[in-house]
Formats: C-alpha cells, structure tokens, sequence
C-alpha cells in the first residue's frame, strides 16, 4: 500500500481532463484512470509508509485556508521510463511550488518517493499509465499534437491509501474570491 497527498477536480472542472483520459484510454487494455474511480488529481507527495495521522495533520494544516488553485493546461506530455505515461501538463503555478514546498516541510521529504521531493517533482495530472506497445506510436503521435489551452479549477485536497484509492481525509478549498 502507498499513501498520497494531491488536489483533485471531482466536479464539472474536471471534465477537460477526463474527455484526455478517454482519448487515451482507448491505447490501453482497460482505461487506467478511469478505473481508479478516482477524480482528475495532482499529487504532491507519495509515500510506501507514514502514518495516517500525519497525512491527515498535513493536509489539515496545508489546505485548511488554501483557495481553489485553478491550472491552464496548454500541452500533453510524456514519462518514458520505467513505463509510458501520458499526462497533461499545467503551467507553471506558484501555489502548486508553495504547497508542495509547505508539505514537505511538515513530512521528511526523505520519506516520500523520490520523484516526488524537493527538486525532482514535477506537476502532472495522468492520463494514461498502460499504454499497450501495439497503439504506443498513435499515443504518442497524439500527445504531440497541439492542444486547445483550457483551465481547470481544482477544488478539493486529500490523502488517500491506494490501490485501490481510498480518500483518508479530504477538504474543500476556499472559493477563490
């Protein structure tokens, strides 16, 4: 079991996200994030052991008084290794940087997976994680393709146990005012 900390868009803001996982779902087996039942999320921190507690402390503390933190969307993108990922990816956002920074000044980064701390994270919202290698070259054609920009609005924080995903605590963000 793994443990994680993310925003996530469950409401109507997220349906842009969700109409790329159906484009790229259609390359895998079994659609992977639609079979998380499991809104469209950016992960902040992930860890193979901590306390529920502490992620609920954190969460708590970090998102508490945190707005809705609303990204554009402007390309999709790729992780090569160890797996194909496909993945949209936002603009730069100083929240994103503030909160990921805040988390892993409460939890020891050296507990969270690596591509996840300090220095190394880099924000992404999935689309796809089993691309089967017979459609790899038309996923891939695809992700290169421009996109129309858009933004989406997320609007809930949590942590959750997963797999399968199981919300430990979750907190609406403040309407941006």
């Amino acid at each position: 079991m793994s443990f994680a900390i993310s925003i996530k868009a469950p409401s109507t803001a997220g349906a842009r996200l969700r109409a790329y996982w159906d484009r790229f779902g259609r390359f895998e087996q079994t659609p992977s994030m639609a079979a998380l039942a499991y809104p469209p999320h950016v992960t902040f921190a992930v860890y193979e052991h901590i306390e529920e507690d502490r992620l609920r402390d954190a969460v708590h503390r970090v998102f508490s008084r945190q707005s809705c933190i609303s990204l554009r969307f402007a390309k999709i993108s790729r992780f090569e290794k160890p797996n194909l990922v496909f993945w949209a990816a936002p603009d730069r956002s100083e929240a994103l940087l503030r909160v990921h920074a805040a988390i892993h000044g409460l939890i020891d980064p050296a507990s969270c997976d690596v591509k996840y701390r300090p220095g190394h994270w880099l924000p992404h919202c999935t689309l796809a994680t089993r691309v089967i290698e017979a459609k790899k070259q038309e996923a891939v054609a695809l992700a290169d393709q421009p996109i129309e920009v858009f933004d989406v609005t997320f609007d809930w924080a949590d942590c959750v146990q997963f797999p399968p995903v199981k919300v430990i605590e979750e907190l609406r963000l403040q309407p941006t005012v």
